[in-house]
């Protein structure tokens, strides 16, 4: 497990508290580890707490919804950009309706402080990401005005 944990996180992993709790097999001790990451956020558990909102326990998955709620600031946009293939990969989860969560993620990720940053770091990323960053720059446009020039860039 500690393999696997490292390969997702990457150098973010050292500094981690408690994620054998969000990886653990009994629903209560996920559900625990979950809830007490809202209670102290921190960097680099976004991937995991992505991965929980799909739990096969419904607990389970309403902590790691409050606990993705309490990583929307600004301070974690770095960790939100690093994690974007997990939040592309929900699109595709179906243990639960993961749509009202990915409008709020795409309206965190289309603020005008950070829909530049998201756009510039997810460039050469794969066509799921990048499709995702457009749905999210459309949310973002007020109105046609904003729309044409985004739809001229998109098809050149």
């Amino acid at each position: 497990m500690d393999d696997f944990l490292k390969g997702l996180l990457g150098d973010a992993y050292d500094g981690i508290a408690d994620t054998l709790g969000v990886c653990s097999y009994s629903g209560f001790v996920r559900e625990a580890a979950v809830k007490a990451l809202v209670s102290r956020p921190q960097r680099g558990t976004l991937p995991l707490l992505l991965v929980r909102l799909n739990d096969w326990v419904p607990q389970v998955r309403v902590a790691a919804n409050a606990a993705v709620r309490s990583l929307m600031q600004t301070a974690y946009l770095a960790d939100w950009i690093t994690a974007i293939d997990a939040v592309v990969d929900l699109e595709q989860a179906r243990r639960a309706d993961h749509g009202p969560m990915l409008k709020e993620i795409s309206l965190f990720l289309s603020r005008p402080e950070h829909l530049p940053q998201v756009i510039d770091a997810t460039r050469t990323a794969g066509l799921r990401v990048r499709r995702f960053v457009f749905d999210a720059q459309w949310l973002a446009a007020h109105d046609d005005d904003d729309r044409v020039p985004l739809l001229e860039r998109a098809l050149s």
